[in-house]
């Protein structure tokens, strides 16, 4: 079973992304868009393996730090996915937290999957306006796999 993450990117900027898995897995058990160009649209950052290539009491962390290159504020949010290896399967967790040319101070904690259509949400000051940042898991089978869907909108000052 995989999931999937995507952002949904509602800004003027065009960002750039690139993400890291901590501890490294297989380039079969998951597949990146490294440096690849996020328009103002719905886009697929990668997916992950939840049971294949995850290691029982293993935490594996993804990191997909989010810039863009108008501005001297270019480095914006880091997404984050976390899986914990169980016996089977794995558990599952997301957040989000400040990137270090960001204004503001807001570290989200691990939101666990468990409840489907889970939203949450952080704004902040940045670039002359305000971002905000909404994440959702999303289920997408019986088998209890869920997507991660990031919205990012910007609203000038």
């Amino acid at each position: 079973m995989s999931t999937q993450v995507y952002l949904q990117n509602n800004t003027p900027y065009t960002f750039y992304c690139g993400t890291k898995v901590d501890p490294a897995i297989s380039a079969g058990d998951w597949t990146v868009m490294n440096g690849q160009a996020i328009p103002a649209q719905n886009t697929f950052l990668f997916w992950t393996n939840r049971d294949v290539g995850i290691t029982p009491d293993t935490t594996f962390t993804f990191n997909t730090p989010l810039a863009h290159k108008d501005g001297a504020g270019a480095q914006v949010v880091d997404l984050q996915l976390q899986l914990v290896g169980t016996t089977t399967w794995s558990n599952m967790a997301a957040g989000f937290k400040e990137e270090a040319g960001s204004t503001s101070s807001f570290d989200s904690p691990w939101y666990s999957d468990v409840v489907d259509g889970s939203a949450y949400s952080v704004s902040w000051p940045q670039d002359n306006g305000w971002y905000s940042l909404t994440m959702q898991f999303i289920n997408h089978s019986s088998g209890g796999g869920d997507n991660v869907q990031y919205t990012l909108t910007y609203k000038a000052a």
